[in-house]
C-alpha cells in the first residue's frame, strides 16, 4: 500500500474512542456503519486502549433507549463513549441530562444526519441544537482531521473537567468523507490523556457519591461541595488544546478567527461549511486583500460572549451567522441567536444577520460564500434572513428570507496548482464505488508524488444520485484540510455505464476539454452513438472533451473494478512510465486477487463527431429526477414495493397511505420527516381526514334538511343517495361501489351547482371526501421493537376503522438475535384485544392468500394488522432468494400464515383460521408416526384429517370456554353466588364525579348483599347495553350533578343512549326501578336556575317511567343544604327501598365501620401503608385509596388528566394517572445547583413544566407512577425533600424572601430551617421506601414519633414568618404566624397567630375561611417552643371526626381564642409576652433591582402564576436554567409566585441584567393588576377543581386591563386571585377581587379584601361566568377611579361605596 492514511471522520472519531474508553457504545440503526466495523475489529483482535485493556464493544439498536444503559458503566467510574447519529439523540435527552448532572466522563461521537429527503452534502445540526441546553460541552469538527483530533481533546477534557460531551461533525462530509490525516499514536494520547487525570477522575466521582448524606435533613444543611482544583470546561479544553499543539504541532482554539486583521464583515460559522468559508476568504484575499473574516466555533457549549467578542475586531460592522438548519419550529437559529446577542450587548452598531446553507441546496460552494459576501457588502442593508442555494429559490420560504445564489462570476480558484479533479459515475453498491474511489485517488496521489505522497492531500467523497453512485475525487498538490465542496470542474469523467441517464450531468462538470472515460465494448463511435442517450453525446461535444472507451466489462463482472482502474490510470500516466507503475502498485495492492489478469487493460481513443451537438434521441431515455451532483435517496425500488402494487391493484383510487409519504421507503424514516413513518402520524393523518368526512356528513344532512337552501332536484335527490350509501341506517358498513356511483354523480352535480348557495359551495371545495378510501398505514419491522413508543399501540387501542401493513425483512437464515434487538410478536399483541383484524401472509408463499386477507382487512369495521412477509437476505437479492427464503420461514412455522377475524365471531363462525398447509401436513404425519395411534389412524384413515382441520374449531372452544368460565365468575363476583345470596337480583348503577354517588351506591349495594340479594354495582356508563335493562328484575340508580344540571362524566353514554330510547324501542314492565339523586339546591341561587338541582336524577327518573317500568320507590333526593348533607335524603329514602325489595325485616349483619383517614393513618405503620409495594404494582398508572391518602405524607398527590378522562373512558382503559409531586423548600430559598436540578428533573419526569406555588415550594405534575421513585431520590439527592410537604403534618414553612433587610432576611431564615426540622416526621418510611434505607426484618426496630403520634395531626398545619411592612405571606391566612419585631437592624422577637385557614365547601356555611388571630409576642429562643406546643394543642383537641371540621381554626372558634392561649401557656409554663407594634403595608411582592447589604443585588421578576416554562415569547425556563449555571447567589420562590434573583454580586450585576434581558426576564411592563394576580393548578390534574384557573385566569385579566387601563388605574395594584374550587390554595378569600370555581365557566365572585391581606372579602355575585364577570366589574372599577380618596385601595373602597359589608370574622363570613 502507499502508507497513506486514508480514514473518514466517524472511522477516525470511532478509533479514538476505542483507544480512550472502557466502554464504547454504538447506537445502531438499520444499516451497519463503518465505525461499527472498525470497533468490532478491534476488539475482535483483542487490540488494547491506553489502559492496557481490551474495550467492550456494545451495539445496541437505537430504537430500544440505548442511552439507559450507560448511567452503571459511568456511576462504577468507567470511561465511556458513544457512536451514534443525530437521529438518537433526541430519544436520550433525559439520560443525557442526568449524565450531565452526575458529573460523568462521558463523550458522544455524532455524525449530524440531514432530515430532508434530497440529502444534503452537509450535516443538519438541528438535533445536535435540541440538546444544547442539557449540560453537555458540545464540540464541533470540520474536517476528517479534526474529526479524530478533538475527538482526543474531548475525551481528555471530559476527564479532567468532570463534564460530559457532544462531539459532532457533518455526516457526509466529514462522517462519509474519506482523506488521509496524520494519525494519533498511543504515545500521543497517553500524553493527553494521562494516568494521573484517569484516577483523579475516578477518586472525585468515588467521593461525590460517598459524600452524599444519607438523611434528608443533612442535607437541606450541606452545600454542595465545589472542587477548586476542577478547572471550568472552557478552560479545560483550552489547556488540553495548548497540550495538543505541542504534541503534534496543530493548533487548534474554541473559536478562532482567520482573515483580513482589520475586516469590514465576517462570517461565524462552525462544521464542514465553515472549512468552505475558511478557504475560500483566503483565495480572496490573495487575490483583492478583501476585508474579510472568520471566527470559526469549535466549542459550541459552553458559549462564552466574552470570548466572542474578544475575537471580533473593532473594524467589523457587519457580521453574518451561517448554520445548517432545517428547524422550522424557531425563527432564528441558535448559533445566531447566542451570536445576536453577544454582538448587540457589546457593539450596538455591527449589524449581525442569519443564513442557512446545506438546506434545500446539496452544496456549499466557494461562489456560494462569494456570493454571500456580496451581498454583505452591499451598499443597502443585508437581509436579516438569507439562505444559500439556487434550490431554495423553490422552497416554501418565509418572505422576509432572502435567497443568494452563486455564479459563473464568483467563480474563485481555491486548489493549488497541479491538482486533479475527477467523477466517476458506477452503478455498483455504495461501498464498493466509494471502495473504488478511494483507490483511484490514492494511486493519483502516489503516481503525481513520487516519494513525498505524504505531503499531498487525497479526498474522495460518495454519494447516490439517480440509479447510481456518484464519487468525486481530487489529488491536491499541498497538505490541508480538503474542501468540502462537490467538485465543479472535474478534469477526468469515469461512466460506468453510459447507458445512465445520470451521465449528461455528471458531463457537464468537465473542464473544457477534459477527459471523459466510458465503459463499454464499443469499436467505433457509431455503435457507441447507437447506445448512450443524446442528452448524454450532446454533453461531450458541448464541453469539446476528448473522448475514450474503456471495455472493462470483457473482464467479468468481479474484475471489471480492477480492469476500469488499470485503464484509467494507464490514460492519466500514458507519458510517465515511472509515475503510472507507481499508481498500478496501489492498484494492484487494492485488488490482488485480478491485477494480473486486467494488466493489460487499456483505453481507446474514440474522435467526437460534430453532429451529436445536436443529437435527438430516437429511442426513450428516461430523465433523472435530480443531477448527478446532489446527493439523494436511492431511486431502488423500496422493499416494500410489491405489497404497495398489490394494494394499488386491489383498491385502486380508493388506496389512501397516510403515513412515511415523502420516504423512499419505511426503512427510511428520517428521509422527509422523522416522525412521519411512525404510526401515529398516519393515524392522526387519518383521524383528521376522518372526522373532515364526519363533518362533511353533517354539512350535507344539514343542508338537505334546511329549506332556505334552494337545492337543485337532481343535486338534492344525488346528494340524498351518496348520504344514505354512505351513512347506512342500521350502522352497517358502507358499500363501496355505491359509494363511489353516488359521489361521482353527486360531485359532477356539485361542479355545476355549487355557486348557488355558499352551504353548497362549502361542499363543494370538501368533494374530495366523498369518494370512500380504503385507509392505510405502512410500516416495518422496526416497529415491533418498542410496542408503545412506535405508536403502534395507540393505533390498534384506538377503535377506528384504519388498516396497518407491517413488512418484515428478517430472513430466516439470519438465525436469533441478541435480546436487545429482539423484536415482539405484534400479531399475538394485537389479538390480545380481540378487537383487531390480524393476519399474517407471505407474497411470495400465496399471492391469492394476500389478495383475501387485504380485502377482508379492508372490510372489518376497525383496526386491522396485516404481518406481511418478505425476506431480504442480501442488499440486493433476486426473486429466487426471496422465494427460497419464504418457502423455508414458512414450511418451517417461523413465519406461519394465519388470520382472526374477530367479525365472525359475532357471527357464530370460527374467528381463527391457520393457513399453513405444510404445518398441518406436519401434524398428519405426526400421528401417523406415533405407534399408539398408527392402528386407529389406519383403521380410520380421516381421523388425522378432521383432527388437523379442527384446530380451528378447537381454538375456538378453548376461547369460548375461557370466556363462558371468565362471564360466570365475574357473575359470582358481582351477585355474590357463595351459597348465601338466595334473594332477587338487583342492579345497583351510578354516575358520580367527585365519589359521593360511588360512596353511596357501594354502601347499598354492600347493604342489599347482606339482605340476601344478588347484587351487582357499576358506573352507569360500564352498563353494557340500556337494552339489557329489560332482563334486569331490579334496578337502583345513584347519581349526582355535575355543573348546570349535567351528568357526570361516567353516565354521559348511558343517558345519551337510554334517552334515545323509546316505549316501542324497549319494554321494561318486568324491571322495577328506584333513583336518588344528590345535589345541592343553593348551589345556583338564582330562581331561573332552580331546575338545576338534582336535574340528572329527575330525568332518568322521569325516562323510565315513560318506558313503562315499574316504580320501586319514589324519587329520592339528597340535599347538601340540609343538616347532615345529602345522608339526610337518603336515610328516608332507604327504608323504603328494602321495604319494596321485601327485605325490610331482614335483619343484616351490622355495617362495619366507616374505614377513616384516622384508622387509615393509625394502621399505616408510621406511614408505610403499602405504598412500596403498590410502586412494584406495573399493572395499573395508580394506586389504592388508603396509600394515596398516605403518600399525601410523603409530598405526593394521585392525579389523573380530567381533559383525557371522557376519551380514556371510552377506550376502555383506565384514567390517565400521574402523580404530583410538592418539594418543601423552606423559606423559598434554593442553591442555583438545586435549581438546575429541579429543571433536570422536570424536564425527564415530569413534562417540562416547573410550578412555584403559592406556599413557596416546586411542584411537579404528570410524573407517572414509574417514575416517581427516581423523582423523589433525585429530589433528596439536591439536599430537597418531599417529606411533609403535604399531609397532617407541618408543611413548607414560608417566609418573607424581601431583599431589602438581608441581615433579617438571614436571621429568620435560620430560624424557619430550624423550625422546620424540629417539626417534622421522624418515621423512617420516608427512606426505606425512596431512598432505599432497608426496615429492620420482623420489625424488631419500631418507630417513634414524639410530637405527632401513631395519627399524627387531624388535618394540615401551615406556618409561616413575616417581616413587616411586607404581608406577602399572607400572615394572616395560616394556622400559625410569626410577624418578625425588629428594632433597628436586629430582631426582638416574633408577635404570634394562630387560627388561619381559608378553605370552605360551597354552600355551607358550617365552613369558612378565618383570618388568624395575635396572641402575643415571644423572644426568638422561644419561637420553636411555642410552636411545638401550638401544635400539640391541635393534636389533643382538633376535630378528628370530620375532617371539614378539623383545621385549628374552628378548634379556636369551637373552644374560644381565650381557651386556646390559655391551653398553649399551660404547656408552655409561661405566659406570652403582650403584642408588639407593627405595620403591613401590603401583600404584593416586591418587582425589580433593590441593592440590600454587602453589595448584593436583588431582583424580583413576574412569572405569571408561577408555570416556569419555555413559552414561545417567553423562554423563562431555558433562562433561568442558563442563568443557574453561573450565578453565585440564590433562588427565593415567592409567596405570590414569582421568583426574586437574589445575592447577585456587584461583579456579576451588569452581565445578569444582560442576561435577564436576553431571555425578556427583565419585563415588568405589566398593569398592577396582572402584577397581582395570582392562581391555583386546578384543571386539568387537579381532583377537587370545579372550574378552571392557572389555564384561565390570564386571559380574564387581559379583558379586565381594558377597563382598568380606560380609568387610569393601570400601575395600581389591586390584588385579583383565582381558585377553580373553594379549597383556597391561592388565598382567595384574602384578595380584594377573587374568583371561586363552582362549575366549568361560573366562578363565585368575592370583594373587599384587605390589600394587607389582614381582612377576609365577602361573596359579591354566584355563579357568574364571563360576560357578567365583565359586566359587573367595569362599571366598578370606572367608579372606583372617580370616587376614591387619596390612598384608598380598591378593597376599602368596595366596602364604602356598598358593594359588600366588611367581613370582621370567619364565622360572620357568609352574612349578606
Amino acid at each position: 500500500m502507499s502508507g497513506l492514511n486514508i480514514v473518514n471522520g466517524e472511522t477516525a472519531a470511532a478509533s479514538v474512542a476505542y483507544a480512550t474508553s472502557d466502554d464504547v457504545f454504538v447506537f445502531a440503526h438499520q444499516t451497519s456503519s463503518p465505525a461499527t466495523h472498525t470497533l468490532t475489529r478491534l476488539a475482535q483482535s483483542n487490540t488494547p486502549n491506553l489502559l492496557n485493556a481490551t474495550p467492550k464493544v456494545h451495539t445496541l439498536p437505537a430504537e430500544a433507549d440505548p442511552a439507559s444503559r450507560l448511567h452503571e458503566p459511568l456511576s462504577a467510574g468507567s470511561l465511556v463513549s458513544v457512536v451514534a447519529s443525530s437521529r438518537s439523540l433526541l430519544a436520550s435527552i433525559p439520560h443525557l441530562y442526568k449524565v450531565a448532572s452526575d458529573g460523568a466522563a462521558l463523550v458522544v461521537h455524532v455524525s449530524a444526519e440531514h432530515r430532508s429527503a434530497h440529502a444534503s452534502s452537509f450535516g443538519d445540526f438541528s438535533d445536535v441544537m435540541a440538546v444544547r441546553q442539557t449540560g453537555f460541552a458540545l464540540l464541533s469538527s470540520a474536517s476528517v482531521q479534526e474529526a479524530q483530533d478533538l475527538a482526543a481533546i474531548a475525551h481528555a477534557a471530559s476527564v479532567v473537567s468532570g463534564t460530559p460531551f457532544l462531539h459532532f461533525f457533518d455526516s457526509r462530509r466529514v462522517s462519509a468523507e474519506s482523506t488521509n490525516i496524520d494519525l494519533l499514536s498511543a504515545d500521543i494520547l497517553s500524553k493527553l490523556l494521562t494516568d494521573t487525570d484517569i484516577t483523579a477522575y475516578r477518586a472525585a466521582l468515588k467521593s461525590r457519591a460517598a459524600a452524599a448524606p444519607r438523611s434528608a435533613y443533612l442535607r437541606y444543611k450541606q452545600k454542595p461541595a465545589v472542587d477548586p482544583a476542577t478547572p471550568s470546561v472552557a478552560t479545560a479544553v483550552r489547556d488540553i488544546m495548548h497540550r495538543f499543539a505541542d504534541l503534534t504541532g496543530r493548533t487548534y482554539l474554541p473559536l478562532e478567527y482567520s482573515g483580513h486583521p482589520h475586516p469590514r464583515t465576517v462570517i461565524v460559522a462552525m462544521g464542514a461549511g465553515a472549512t468552505v468559508v475558511e478557504h475560500t476568504i483566503h483565495r480572496i484575499r490573495d487575490d483583492s486583500d478583501a476585508r474579510v473574516g472568520l471566527i470559526r466555533v469549535r466549542l459550541y457549549r459552553p458559549w462564552s460572549d466574552a470570548d466572542l467578542i474578544a475575537l471580533l475586531p473593532d473594524t467589523v460592522t457587519r457580521v453574518a451567522v451561517l448554520e445548517p438548519t432545517t428547524d422550522h419550529a424557531s425563527a432564528w437559529n441558535p448559533l445566531f441567536l447566542d451570536v445576536a446577542a453577544a454582538v448587540q450587548a457589546a457593539r450596538e452598531k455591527v449589524v449581525v444577520v442569519g443564513g442557512r446553507y446545506g438546506v434545500e441546496e446539496a452544496d456549499l460552494a466557494p461562489h456560494d460564500v462569494v456570493a454571500v459576501l456580496e451581498h454583505l457588502d452591499g451598499e443597502s442593508a443585508p437581509a436579516q434572513k438569507f439562505v444559500v442555494g439556487r434550490r431554495s429559490a423553490s422552497a416554501d420560504l418565509d418572505s422576509d428570507v432572502v435567497v443568494i445564489v452563486g455564479e459563473s462570476r464568483h467563480e474563485v480558484k481555491i486548489l493549488p496548482e497541479g491538482s486533479r479533479q475527477a467523477i466517476v459515475l458506477s452503478d455498483a453498491s455504495e461501498p464498493d464505488a466509494h471502495t473504488f474511489a478511494i483507490a483511484f485517488a490514492e494511486a493519483i496521489t502516489v503516481g503525481e508524488a513520487s516519494h513525498d505522497a505524504a505531503k499531498r492531500t487525497v479526498q474522495a467523497y460518495s454519494f447516490r444520485t439517480g440509479s447510481s453512485h456518484a464519487s468525486h475525487l481530487r489529488y491536491i498538490t499541498a497538505r490541508s484540510a480538503p474542501l468540502p465542496s462537490l467538485v465543479t470542474r472535474s478534469h477526468v469523467v469515469a461512466i460506468r455505464r453510459p447507458e445512465n441517464a445520470d451521465a449528461e450531468t455528471t458531463i457537464n462538470r468537465l473542464v473544457e476539454g477534459g477527459l471523459v472515460v466510458l465503459n463499454g465494448p464499443w469499436k467505433d463511435v457509431g455503435a457507441l452513438g447507437a447506445t448512450i442517450p443524446a442528452a448524454t453525446r450532446r454533453a461531450i461535444r458541448s464541453r469539446r472533451a476528448r473522448l475514450f472507451v474503456a471495455d472493462a466489462r470483457a473482464y467479468g463482472s468481479e474484475a471489471e473494478d480492477a480492469a476500469l482502474l488499470v485503464a484509467l490510470l494507464g490514460l492519466h500516466f500514458q507519458k510517465n512510465r515511472e509515475a503510472r507503475e507507481r499508481a498500478l502498485g496501489v492498484a494492484r495492492a487494492n485488488f490482488p486477487l485480478h491485477f494480473d489478469h486486467v494488466r493489460d487493460a487499456s483505453v481507446k481513443m474514440l474522435d467526437v463527431p460534430e453532429e451529436w451537438a445536436s443529437a435527438e434521441d430516437s429511442f426513450d431515455h428516461a430523465k433523472p429526477a435530480h443531477s448527478a451532483h446532489e446527493p439523494r435517496v436511492s431511486t431502488k425500488l423500496p422493499v416494500e414495493t410489491p405489497y404497495v402494487k398489490l394494494l394499488d391493484q386491489v383498491f385502486g383510487p380508493r388506496l389512501h397511505i397516510a403515513n412515511a409519504v415523502n420516504a423512499a421507503s419505511v426503512w427510511t424514516p428520517s428521509a422527509s420527516d422523522p416522525a412521519s413513518s411512525n404510526p401515529e402520524f398516519g393515524y392522526g393523518l387519518l383521524l383528521a381526514q376522518i372526522q373532515r368526512r364526519d363533518r362533511l356528513v353533517d354539512l350535507v344532512r344539514n343542508t338537505l334538511a334546511d329549506n332556505t337552501v334552494h337545492t337543485p332536484p337532481d343535486l338534492h335527490r344525488a346528494l340524498t343517495q351518496w348520504l344514505l350509501a354512505a351513512k347506512p341506517a342500521d350502522g352497517s358498513r358502507p358499500a363501496h361501489k355505491k359509494v363511489a356511483v353516488a359521489a361521482g354523480e353527486a360531485a359532477t352535480l356539485l361542479e355545476k351547482h355549487h355557486a348557488i348557495h355558499p352551504r353548497l359551495a362549502e361542499i363543494h371545495t370538501a368533494v374530495d371526501l366523498l369518494q370512500p378510501r380504503s385507509n392505510w398505514l405502512l410500516g416495518s419491522d422496526t416497529w415491533s421493537y418498542d410496542l408503545g413508543q412506535s405508536g403502534l399501540h395507540h393505533v390498534i387501542t384506538s377503535g377506528e376503522d384504519v388498516n396497518l401493513l407491517i413488512v418484515d425483512t428478517t430472513p430466516y437464515s439470519r438465525g436469533e438475535v441478541d435480546r436487545e434487538r429482539r423484536k415482539k410478536d405484534i400479531g399475538l399483541y394485537a389479538m390480545n384485544f380481540g378487537s383487531v383484524y390480524v393476519a399474517s401472509v407471505a407474497l411470495y408463499s400465496s399471492f391469492t392468500g394476500v389478495l383475501n386477507v387485504l380485502m377482508e382487512a379492508d372490510a372489518f369495521q376497525g383496526p386491522s394488522v396485516v404481518l406481511a412477509y418478505l425476506p431480504q437476505p442480501s442488499e440486493n437479492p433476486t426473486a429466487i432468494d426471496v422465494l427460497t427464503e419464504t418457502k423455508i420461514a414458512v414450511d418451517s412455522g417461523a413465519w406461519p400464515l394465519y388470520r382472526w377475524n374477530p367479525a365472525l365471531e359475532h357471527a357464530g363462525r370460527e374467528p381463527f383460521c391457520l393457513d399453513s398447509e405444510r404445518i398441518k401436513r406436519d401434524l398428519e404425519e405426526f400421528l401417523e408416526r406415533e405407534n399408539h395411534l398408527s392402528l386407529l389412524v389406519a383403521q380410520q384413515p380421516d381421523l388425522s384429517r378432521t383432527l388437523v382441520s379442527s384446530l380451528e374449531r378447537d381454538v375456538r372452544g378453548r376461547h369460548e370456554e375461557l370466556k363462558r368460565r371468565a362471564r360466570e365468575d365475574y357473575a359470582r363476583l358481582l351477585s355474590g353466588l357463595s351459597g348465601e345470596a338466595t334473594g332477587p337480583p338487583l342492579a345497583v348503577l351510578f354516575g358520580s364525579d367527585n365519589g359521593n354517588a360511588e360512596g353511596v351506591a357501594k354502601k347499598l349495594a354492600a347493604r342489599a348483599k347482606a339482605r340476601g340479594l344478588k347484587t351487582k354495582l357499576m358506573a352507569l356508563d360500564d352498563y353494557p347495553d340500556v337494552q339489557d335493562l329489560a332482563s334486569e328484575g331490579n334496578v337502583v340508580i345513584v347519581c349526582c350533578t355535575a355543573g348546570q344540571g349535567e351528568f357526570p362524566s361516567n353516565a354521559r353514554e348511558f343517558w345519551r343512549a337510554l334517552n334515545a330510547l323509546s316505549a316501542a324501542d324497549l319494554n321494561l314492565t318486568d324491571t322495577r326501578f328506584a333513583v336518588f339523586g344528590l345535589g345541592d339546591s343553593h348551589y345556583w341561587p338564582r330562581p331561573e336556575d332552580a331546575h338545576y338541582y338534582n336535574k340528572p336524577a329527575k330525568l332518568i327518573d322521569a325516562k323510565l317511567n315513560a318506558l313503562a317500568a315499574g316504580k320501586l320507590t319514589q324519587l329520592g333526593l339528597g340535599d347538601d343544604q340540609d343538616a347532615d348533607g345529602f345522608e339526610t335524603g337518603l336515610q328516608a329514602w332507604t327504608p323504603e327501598l328494602w321495604l319494596a325489595l321485601g327485605v325490610a325485616d331482614v335483619v343484616a349483619e351490622a355495617e362495619p365501620p366507616k374505614f377513616s383517614d384516622e384508622n387509615n393513618k393509625l394502621v399505616s405503620n408510621f406511614l408505610r401503608g403499602t405504598i412500596a409495594q403498590e410502586l412494584l404494582d406495573e399493572s395499573t398508572g395508580g394506586m389504592k385509596e388508603s396509600d394515596t391518602k398516605i403518600l399525601k405524607h410523603h409530598g405526593s398527590y394521585m392525579q389523573d388528566d380530567r381533559d383525557l378522562r371522557e376519551e380514556r373512558r371510552k377506550m376502555g382503559v383506565e384514567k390517565a394517572f400521574s402523580f404530583m409531586i410538592r418539594v418543601r423548600c423552606p423559606g423559598g430559598v434554593a442553591t442555583p445547583k438545586q435549581w438546575l436540578a429541579m429543571d433536570e428533573l422536570v424536564d425527564q419526569y415530569a413534562g417540562a413544566a416547573l410550578k412555584l406555588t403559592t406556599r413557596q415550594a416546586f411542584q411537579f405534575h404528570g410524573v407517572l407512577k414509574r417514575n416517581l421513585k427516581t423523582t423523589i431520590r433525585g429530589i433528596n439527592k439536591a439536599l430537597l425533600s418531599t417529606l411533609a410537604a403535604c399531609g397532617d403534618v407541618n408543611r413548607n414553612i414560608m417566609l418573607n424572601p424581601n431583599p431589602h433587610l438581608s441581615k433579617i432576611h438571614k436571621v429568620v431564615y435560620d430560624f424557619s430551617i430550624r423550625l422546620m426540622d424540629h417539626l417534622a416526621p421522624r418515621t423512617s418510611a420516608y427512606h426505606e421506601i425512596w431512598l432505599d434505607d432497608k426496615q429492620v426484618a420482623g420489625n424488631a426496630v419500631q418507630d417513634f414519633e414524639p410530637l405527632y403520634g401513631l395519627t399524627y395531626l387531624p388535618r394540615k398545619f401551615k406556618v409561616v414568618i413575616a417581616v413587616p411592612p411586607n404581608n406577602d405571606v399572607d400572615v394572616y391566612a395560616h394556622d400559625l404566624g410569626y410577624i418578625a419585631i425588629t428594632e433597628g437592624d436586629e430582631l426582638v422577637g416574633y408577635n404570634v397567630t394562630v387560627g388561619g385557614g381559608m378553605g370552605m365547601t360551597h354552600n355551607n356555611a358550617k365552613t369558612y375561611p378565618r383570618t388568624a388571630d395575635v396572641i402575643g409576642f415571644c423572644t426568638p429562643d422561644q419561637a420553636v417552643d411555642i410552636a411545638e406546643k401550638v401544635m400539640l394543642v391541635q393534636r389533643d383537641f382538633g376535630d378528628r371526626t370530620n375532617r371539614k371540621h378539623a383545621r385549628l381554626k374552628y378548634t379556636i372558634d369551637d373552644r374560644g381564642i381565650e381557651w386556646f392561649k390559655a391551653e398553649v401557656e399551660s404547656h408552655l409554663g409561661y405566659k406570652l409576652q403582650e403584642t408588639r407594634p407593627f405595620h403591613f403595608t401590603d401583600n404584593a411582592d416586591r418587582y425589580g433591582w433593590t441593592k440590600g447589604i454587602d453589595d448584593r443585588w436583588h431582583f424580583g421578576m413576574f412569572i405569571e402564576n408561577g408555570k416556569v416554562k419555555d413559552w414561545p415569547d417567553f423562554p423563562v425556563k431555558t433562562g433561568l436554567r442558563e442563568l443557574a449555571r453561573w450565578h453565585r447567589g440564590d433562588f427565593r420562590l415567592t409567596p405570590n409566585q414569582h421568583l426574586v434573583i437574589a445575592n447577585v454580586p456587584e461583579e456579576d450585576l451588569e452581565r445578569t441584567k444582560a442576561h435577564l434581558a436576553q431571555y425578556k426576564m427583565d419585563n415588568l411592563n405589566f398593569t398592577g393588576l396582572r402584577l397581582n394576580a395570582m392562581a391555583c393548578v386546578a384543571l386539568p390534574t387537579c381532583g377537587l377543581a370545579m372550574a378552571e384557573s392557572e389555564r384561565y385566569l390570564p386571559s380574564l385579566v387581559t379583558k379586565l386591563e381594558r377597563a382598568v387601563e380606560e380609568a387610569g388605574l393601570r400601575d395600581d395594584a389591586i390584588t385579583i386571585r383565582m381558585t377553580g374550587c373553594p379549597n383556597g390554595c391561592a388565598r382567595p378569600y384574602l384578595a380584594e377581587i377573587a374568583f371561586v370555581g363552582k362549575a366549568p365557566g361560573a366562578y363565585n365572585l368575592y370583594l373587599g379584601g384587605g390589600h394587607k391581606g389582614e381582612r377576609l372579602n365577602k361573596l359579591y355575585k354566584e355563579s357568574v361566568k364571563e360576560a357578567e364577570i365583565l359586566a359587573e366589574l367595569e362599571p366598578i372599577i370606572k367608579r372606583y377611579a372617580k370616587e376614591r380618596n387619596d390612598g384608598e385601595v380598591f378593597g376599602d373602597w368596595v366596602i364604602r361605596a356598598g358593594y359588600v359589608k366588611a367581613t370582621t370574622a370567619g364565622k360572620n363570613f357568609h352574612e349578606q
